[in-house]
């Protein structure tokens, strides 16, 4: 659906000039793309095809990636056309190779288990030198495989962690004069999918699993032994409606957090079984949901009670919150640390943006551990259970944090991280250098490394005297540097002094001499920014325009100030960063 409009009128309500100036807006649910031109378009010499805007959407090559603790073999999953496959290469020796069909037929000369064309890897990750365990989510299951390719073999899958459930017998209610009839369900078996917790503290021959159940099925934790694949039950816990997994678990795998559905959030409405099936579809949430964490002490010494109401009102810090606090000030819950006692969370009450924080279970009261932003959210508002900000090492110790920006970087805290990240900052520049694992001794270390323009390389980097940069993985060899526009990020404060930021997309060839602008808008309220590597605005760009998205008040991950501007005029506030970002844009470009 096309509008095609005057400029809106001003803030007195003048009418605005009848000159060249013209606003396009398209309309995607409630998103909005502006089309400032400078004149009438001539033709571009080459408009992007249908295959071309295929190759700029298409799915990555690479999705997860992960490196030995010895820092010998690297393993990733790899797309090929229809086909899913998990490489392991020997880092020292690349020919040497190992491959594993995932989802599809096998080609040629690989491994001939065949999958299903929707398989995905859900888990990867290296539990000694010599073992890799990967989930696979078509099956559901929970596989392990030797560092040269061999003994691929299955652990467990939903079957083998199905519940039985014999439901109570129960009575109907007609109208009268009728009997009540009795009902007896029958009882049957009912599949949990898996889910992997990770590693052991104790024991590095297994991993521990969660049977994902739900309100009237327990969900269960399995000690799940590598060599034998035989699961040993740790604990069964009750859950509620929500799809996935409501409980975070300590380094123990030990259920210590849950978040809880209150009873009024349970019943079944029209609307929820909307958001139900948006989040079963890996959606996000169509509106915020009620929510109350919940907190048990260590194994087997305690019961659930209320987050806030165990640490008392002296520690009032809002674990518990409606749909209507969702945007207000609330924290919640992230992660254990390796100490069981030592809870990562988020918060931004007493404060403009989420910052992070530890809590001390065994005193109740915050630690001195902060890591805080004054101006971009660290953590983002839906995030809670979750790791997204925070890296630990193989030991669940905290080893950084990531950091929002216009430039993301992350915070070391183990202080040969942080050197290696300063040097590869150094060497890098004008990209975004994530280090996403690294080996036992500090010497090997795997890169992300990623800007507005590029989708993104994976790198093996050697520490040493000098060091040594190998690229092992483009995540899109198809879109070579001359294929892509070039987008950088800018900042500027209005001359009405609001701070804005964005992401400009200049095209390889334009339509004229100064190319026409595009305001790619975002919906609101909360979504947030994304200072990297953009689809849409690179196929934009190909057609000849310089594209532009402005992270206008109202845009999610600055702060409850920036965000709760737009409250002011929703149809005017945007329009008003909008308006000045054509401003500065045409003066620096």
């Amino acid at each position: 659906m096309i509008h095609a409009a005057e400029a809106p009128r001003s803030r007195n309500h003048s009418t605005p000039s009848r000159g060249p100036t013209r606003w396009l807006c398209i309309g995607a649910r409630v998103a909005c793309l502006a089309l400032l031109l400078s004149g009438p378009l001539d033709a571009a010499p080459r408009q992007p095809t249908a295959s071309d805007i295929a190759a700029i959407f298409r799915s990555f090559r690479a999705d997860l990636i992960t490196l030995a603790p010895d820092g010998r073999h690297l393993a990733y999953t790899l797309r090929e056309g229809q086909h899913l496959f998990l490489r392991i290469v020997d880092v020292d020796h690349p020919e040497t190779k190992a491959i594993i069909v995932v989802g599809g037929q096998a080609d040629a000369g690989t491994s001939r288990r065949s999958g299903h064309m929707a398989a995905q890897v859900t888990f990867l990750r290296w539990v000694t030198p010599a073992r890799l365990v990967y989930a696979m989510s078509a099956q559901n299951e929970v596989r392990v495989v030797d560092a040269d390719g061999k003994n691929d073999r299955k652990l467990v899958d939903q079957n083998d962690l199905e519940e039985y459930l014999a439901p109570s017998p129960y009575y109907t209610n007609p109208r009268p004069p009728a009997t009540p009839q009795l009902i007896i369900p029958e009882a049957q078996f009912i599949p949990r999918p898996p889910r992997v917790l990770g590693l052991l503290a104790d024991d590095t021959d297994a991993i521990a699993v969660e049977a994902i159940g739900g309100q009237i099925i327990k969900s269960e934790v399995f000690k799940v032994s590598l060599s034998s694949g035989k699961p040993e039950s740790l604990h069964r816990e009750y859950g509620n409606t929500r799809p996935r997994s409501p409980f975070l678990h300590d380094r123990q795998a030990y259920p210590r957090i849950l978040d809880y559905a209150p009873e009024d959030s349970q019943m079944v409405t029209p609307v929820r079984a909307v958001q139900v099936a948006s989040q079963m579809s890996g959606g996000e949430p169509l509106i915020p949901e009620p929510r109350a964490f919940h907190y048990q002490p260590a194994k087997e010494s305690g019961r659930w009670q209320s987050l806030d109401k165990f640490l008392g009102q002296e520690t009032a810090l809002s674990f518990r919150h409606s749909p209507a606090e969702f945007y207000g000030q609330r924290s919640f819950p992230l992660a254990f640390d390796a100490d069981p006692n030592l809870l990562y969370f988020a918060s931004n009450v007493g404060r403009d943006t989420y910052a992070l924080y530890a809590l001390d279970l065994r005193t109740r009261k915050r630690t001195d551990f902060a890591v805080e932003d004054p101006a971009f959210d660290v953590v983002d508002a839906g995030d809670a259970l979750t790791e997204s900000a925070l890296v630990f090492d193989r030991a669940h110790r905290l080893a950084g944090v990531r950091l929002p920006g216009l430039r993301p970087t992350t915070r070391w805290f183990d202080p040969e991280l942080a050197r290696i990240q300063g040097a590869l900052d150094g060497l890098l520049t004008e990209r975004t250098v994530k280090i996403l694992e690294w080996d036992d001794a500090r010497r090997r270390v795997l890169l992300l490394v990623t800007s507005a323009t590029e989708p993104g390389r994976y790198y093996i980097y050697q520490d040493g005297q000098p060091g040594r940069l190998t690229e092992f993985l483009r995540r899109a060899p198809w879109l070579n540097a001359d294929r892509l526009n070039r987008a950088e990020p800018f900042a500027f404060t209005t001359p009405t002094g609001v701070a804005l930021t964005g992401t400009i997309t200049l095209p390889r060839v334009s339509r004229l001499p100064s190319p026409p602008l595009l305001l790619l808008c975002r919906e609101l309220p909360g979504q947030g920014a994304n200072f990297g590597f953009d689809r849409s605005a690179q196929v934009l760009a190909d057609m000849g325009f310089a594209v532009a998205q402005v992270n206008y008040r109202g845009t999610a991950g600055f702060g409850a100030r920036h965000r709760d501007a737009v409250k002011e005029g929703y149809d005017r506030i945007p329009i008003e960063d909008l308006r000045a970002a054509v401003g500065w844009i045409a003066a620096h470009h």
